[in-house]
C-alpha cells in the first residue's frame, strides 16, 4: 500500500505542486476567517 502511494506521489509531483500552491493560500484564508469568527464570538 505505502509503496504504491509513494509511487503515485512521485508521478504526480509536478501536478500536485501547482495544486498545493493554489490550495495553501485558500487554506490560510479559511484559517484567518475562522480566527476572526472566534475573536468576534
Amino acid at each position: 500500500m505505502f509503496l504504491i502511494i509513494s509511487q503515485s506521489k512521485k508521478q504526480n509531483q509536478g501536478g500536485k505542486k501547482s495544486i498545493q500552491k493554489e490550495k495553501i493560500p485558500t487554506f490560510r484564508q479559511t484559517v484567518s476567517e475562522y480566527d476572526h469568527r472566534l475573536k468576534s464570538e
